[in-house]
């Protein structure tokens, strides 16, 4: 069963894996996939989303995760920035769950949050 909700500190690991996953097999970095993983984390490319309480959730904004029963299989995040203004930040999917609506599902819920 697909859900989503906000994300829980102890899924940030599973959910920057996704990310990188999901940009590794679109660019086709050099090296594996484990290299990019290390690369990323060794340049801090991912700051906002190891420090995700203090990036969205204090700065009145959401980071969500779509999970398919406890696996972490994408997610999206929305960065106020300012009362008017909002930027969607971080969405990925995995290849395999492309087509079945959890894309339009995770951007309808960060459209009704930032209304």
């Amino acid at each position: 069963m697909i859900t989503i909700r906000p994300i829980k500190p102890d899924e940030i690991p599973a959910a920057k894996r996704v990310l990188l996953t999901v940009a590794y097999n679109i660019f086709g970095f050099d090296g594996t996939l484990e290299d990019s993983i290390h690369h990323y984390e060794a340049v801090g490319r991912l700051k906002d989303m190891d420090e995700v309480q203090s990036h969205y959730f204090d700065k009145n904004g959401i980071f969500l995760v779509a999970l398919d029963g406890e696996q972490v299989i994408g997610s999206a995040a929305l960065r106020r920035l300012d009362v008017e203004t909002a930027e969607l930040k971080r969405m990925w999917l995995l290849e395999m769950y492309h087509g079945q609506g959890i894309g339009y599902c995770l951007i309808r819920q960060l459209i009704d949050f930032a209304h």
